[in-house]
C-alpha cells in the first residue's frame, strides 16, 4: 500500500463516515439548520454587521466567509 492508495482509502472512509452521519436525521436536521444559518449571515450585510458587533462585544475571534480564523 502506497502514500497515494493510503489518501484514497482516508477519502473513502471520510465518504463513508459521512454518508452514515447524514443518514441519521438528527444530524442531517442539525446540518440543514447550521447551512441555513449561515446562509442567512452570508446573504444579508446587516446580519453579518449584527454577528461582527457581537463578536467584537464578547471577544470573540472572527471567522471569514471561506472559514478562516482572525483576532
Amino acid at each position: 500500500m502506497g502514500v497515494q492508495s493510503l489518501g484514497c482509502l482516508a477519502h473513502t472512509l471520510q465518504l463513508v463516515v459521512i454518508k452514515g452521519l447524514l443518514a441519521q436525521r438528527s444530524i442531517s436536521d442539525a446540518v440543514a439548520n447550521a447551512r441555513k444559518l449561515v446562509g442567512n449571515f452570508k446573504h444579508s450585510p446587516k446580519a453579518y454587521s449584527i454577528l461582527e458587533d457581537i463578536q467584537k462585544h464578547e471577544c470573540l475571534r472572527k471567522i471569514g466567509p471561506s472559514g478562516e480564523r482572525h483576532s
